[in-house]
């Protein structure tokens, strides 16, 4: 028997033959390369095995010390690998299969990779072909169906401000959004989407079938290490003025069901609120600040301080200590030893709304959450300048070094979203030795706010899309930020950009180091920003 975990890195279409020599322990194994993608927004239809002259397939997992290396031709069709041992009768071995295509020689460029993890019975000899996408480096291009990849998948519903999670089995849970059309209208969506790399399709999980059951966006989406996902707060109405926002909080269990839906009984949070943020360490996520009152009539909504915990073990919220100033449309990135950083954001005095350079800090242990101070005063650093709806992840800067924080884009004044307020700078907060703040560049592909922010590996973070009014085609930009070498270095990509403008997208790492982009706002042919169903996928260099 072979189980197809619920991944792979791609999207396109060959067949090819990796074999074992058949016998005690071993197995033959049949991979169907899947080569071409659907054609982008240029109409054009990429082949990744283009120029490559070599396939090289990596084989590791249970049993195995290191990993297998087999070089083929392309010519060829077929590879012989060397013995790959199995697990014992009765067990099932799990064999991860990466295949990284070669231009030129067998030590040439990479140009697309693909990966698959199957599950092999030893009782099973002639299991059925393994599908492997395989996607160009580097690039971005549209979810294909595995059964048809020259055809594009979309979700189901047009979807910004919704939320994408990466589940422990690969797929992906994407909950709620709003659909903006271009009549003015706020549709707040009720329904769920799990999207699965195995077949490019995603699948609408509804109210009473699996999916949530209550409309909700600007919310947050929150995977505990058990493979749990907290979903919290957002609004559940934006018709006219109404933009309520909700305190019942929901929770989607891959064990219920088949393959998982969200559990009927909702908690209750301490506080309503709505573009927040949350921050995992473990099972316990910390829900920090947000507005309670989005629509207050005139005027911009008040950013709150209140923040709760939320313990996983127990499933209970508790009320944690308030921020130092009230926040929204913040960044909170969780670092080395449970170490949150609250920065920037907006933020409220009395009934005035400003914008933030500070951060702050809480420590996420042993169920509780505790705000970090030093000589009685709450720890703090400053940003050079103060931004809200930045993009911000942790990467390291070296092996063994501690996680440090990357922020990047973001608006300067308080609801202006155009070129004179769109911020280009990245800032890197360093916690080692005397913590720190240091400029690291700048966005090269131009300023935005609202845009996704994706650490891809250890060592590296990917930020894509965005909004700056005074230029909108800079909403298809993506720059990555390498630190291998000790320091960040901001470089866009140098292959296509992303093939629609998007902001307020929701964007996942999926578990071959790839990234989902999912919906979020685009402007139609008269320049109207919409949600959009389109999907796309960015498949990074191997640094």
């Amino acid at each position: 028997m072979v189980t197809l975990r619920r991944f792979l890195g791609g999207v396109f279409a060959l067949g090819f033959l990796a074999t074992a020599a058949c016998g005690s322990g071993t197995v033959k194994l049949q991979v169907e390369l899947l080569r071409k993608s659907c054609p982008g927004s240029d109409g054009v239809q990429v082949d990744a095995l283009q120029d490559v002259s070599h396939l090289e397939f990596l084989i590791s997992g249970d049993g195995i010390d290191g990993t297998v290396s087999t070089i083929a031709a392309v010519a060829d069709g077929s590879v012989t690998l060397e013995e790959i041992p199995l697990l014992e009768s009765g067990q099932l071995t799990e064999r991860r299969i990466e295949v990284r295509a070669h231009f030129q020689s067998p030590q040439g460029p990479i140009t697309a990779r693909g990966l698959a993890v199957v599950q092999l019975d030893p009782s099973e000899l002639n299991p059925p072909p393994i599908p492997v996408f395989l996607r160009p480096v580097d690039s971005y291009v549209y979810t294909a169906d595995k059964d048809d990849p020259d055809t594009c998948t979309t979700m189901s519903r047009a979807r910004a401000g919704h939320s994408a999670t990466t589940l422990n089995d690969g797929r992906v849970l994407i909950v709620g959004g709003a659909e903006f059309d271009t009549l003015g209208g706020r549709t707040v969506h009720d329904s769920a989407e799990i999207f699965d790399p195995l077949t490019g399709q995603f699948e609408l999980r509804v109210r009473g079938s699996g999916g949530p059951g209550l409309p909700r966006v600007f919310h947050s989406a929150s995977k505990m290490q058990d493979g749990r996902v907290l979903v919290v707060g957002g609004e559940f109405d934006m018709s006219g003025t109404e933009r309520d926002v909700l305190r019942p909080a929901e929770i989607f269990r891959p064990e219920l069901g088949d393959d998982g839906e969200f559990d009927a009984n909702a908690l209750i949070a301490n506080t309503g609120r709505t573009r927040h943020r949350a921050s995992v360490s473990g099972d316990m996520v910390l829900i920090s600040g947000g507005y309670t009152d989005p629509s207050p009539g005139t005027g911009h909504p008040i950013p709150i301080r209140a923040t709760e915990l939320f313990d996983g073990v127990a499933e209970r919220f508790t009320v944690a200590p308030d921020l130092p100033e009230a926040r929204a449309e913040h960044c909170a990135t969780v670092l080395d030893r449970g170490v949150v950083v609250v920065a920037g954001g907006l933020t409220a005095a009395g009934n005035n709304v400003n914008v933030s350079n500070t951060m702050h800090f809480y420590r996420l242990s042993e169920g509780s959450a505790t705000l970090l101070e030093q000589g009685g005063l709450p720890l703090s650093q400053t940003l050079s300048t103060g931004r809200y709806g930045m993009g911000c992840a942790a990467v390291r800067l070296g092996a063994g070094t501690e996680t440090v924080m990357v922020m990047a884009g973001g608006y300067t004044t308080v609801d202006d979203f155009s070129a004179s307020s769109s911020h280009p700078g990245v800032e890197v907060f360093n916690p080692s030795g005397s913590p720190q703040v240091t400029d690291a560049g700048s966005l090269q592909a131009g300023a935005r706010g609202n845009l996704c922010a994706v650490a891809i590996d250890d060592n590296t973070a990917v930020f894509l899309g965005g909004f700056n009014s005074g230029d909108l085609p800079t909403s298809r930009g993506s720059e990555w930020a390498s630190t291998t070498d000790g320091s960040v270095r901001i470089a866009q990509t140098t292959g296509r950009r992303l093939n629609e403008g998007r902001y307020l997208a929701a964007c996942t790492r999926l578990l071959d180091g790839s990234v989902l982009v999912t919906g979020g706002l685009s402007p139609d042919a008269g320049g109207t920003p919409v949600s959009v169903r389109s999907a796309e996928l960015y498949t990074p260099i191997l640094r």
